[in-house]
């Protein structure tokens, strides 16, 4: 399993942010006319994938474990 540095370090390759794009258009198209009260994104909170969502309250889902199989934190992230 890669650390969360190798990860990031991963994302900010040219392979990487040519992923990043691709996802971002997607997830443009796909969230911009859902409707709701709230929005929650899981997983990947440094990327915005809710930017162009309508609704009027965006969160980010991250989780963490420290221990293995134990889940130790949950992050909620509010976004405006």
């Amino acid at each position: 399993m890669m650390s969360e540095k190798n990860v990031q370090q991963w994302f900010d390759s040219s392979l990487g942010q040519y992923l990043i794009e691709h996802e971002h258009c997607y997830f443009d198209k796909v969230v911009v006319n859902i409707f709701g009260y709230n929005a929650v994104q899981i997983g990947w909170p440094q990327f915005n994938f809710l930017r162009l969502n309508r609704m009027s309250s965006h969160f980010s889902v991250d989780l963490v474990d420290q221990l293995p199989c134990v889940l130790q934190l949950i992050i909620f992230r509010f976004r405006e």
